[in-house]
């Protein structure tokens, strides 16, 4: 196809490919933005689910290797 329209269009077939290959480059360094920006995001969203306040206090569960767990109260 690159040599079709390189004939068609008088340029050389390899600055065509040139074009694809920076095209295809900057969207996938684009999409690998995203992805980065989408997990940041779900990492903060988890990391917010698992503080919890009460009276503007955080109330930590703390889970050791036993079955037990007990409640750690910290002031903001």
């Amino acid at each position: 196809m690159c040599n079709k329209s390189a004939k068609e269009y008088g340029i050389p077939a390899s600055t065509i490919k040139g074009w694809i290959s920076s095209y295809w480059e900057k969207e996938e360094c684009e999409l690998q933005k995203e992805l980065e920006k989408k997990r940041e995001d779900r990492a903060t969203a988890a990391r917010n689910r698992k503080r919890r306040f009460v009276n503007g206090r955080e109330l930590k569960v703390v889970r050791p290797t036993s079955s037990s767990a007990y409640i750690d109260w910290r002031i903001k």
